[in-house]
């Protein structure tokens, strides 16, 4: 069995203060086949992080150390959108904390697929029109590190909500 997609990264994003920092990053290692993994580190004045499968898609355990699903179908944007086939990652400031989020860097895995993975956020809206950026990836494990950039995310102080939407291939077995 094969996975769709994988995420073996870390969300970097600039503090309050406007220092880069990470602000949350995860260590799949022996998290295969779950659906949720929480964030293994986390900045000061970050209170939680959590990443997740969309609905649309079906968690595997793929070499047991990523965050991955099954069951990518969809062949465009509107179609991953309207069937939820994402990932998403959610933090959540600590309280009275403020967060600058400037960027979201992801390591893909496409299963040797031309697969496109669309950047969405909670303060945008999940629609079509409103993602952040978007980059498409064609490889396996050894895809590089892919980094979009984020405005319009200052003074974050409520639990934001990423997903990455991805599309291209299908292949319900991936």
């Amino acid at each position: 069995m094969k996975c769709l997609s994988s995420l073996a990264a870390a969300l970097v994003f600039g503090t309050a203060a406007f220092a880069q920092s990470t602000l949350a990053s995860w260590n799949f290692a022996g998290n295969g086949g779950n659906a949720s993994v929480n964030a293994g580190n986390l900045a000061s004045g970050v209170s939680s992080a959590n990443a997740t499968l969309g609905s649309g898609l079906n968690s595997i355990n793929y070499l047991g150390n990523s965050l991955a699903g099954t069951a990518q179908t969809a062949s465009t944007l509107a179609t991953s959108l309207s069937t939820n086939e994402y990932i998403a990652i959610t933090i959540t400031p600590a309280s009275g904390q403020a967060l600058t989020i400037t960027s979201f860097r992801i390591r893909p895995v496409s299963q040797n697929q031309s697969r496109t993975f669309v950047l969405f956020s909670s303060r945008n809206g999940f629609s079509s029109g409103n993602q952040i950026g978007s980059f498409t990836a064609n490889g396996n494990m050894n895809l590089s590190l892919q980094q979009i950039n984020i405005t319009g995310h200052a003074n974050v102080n409520t639990a934001t909500e990423f997903r990455v939407y991805v599309y291209g291939a299908t292949n319900q077995y991936e």
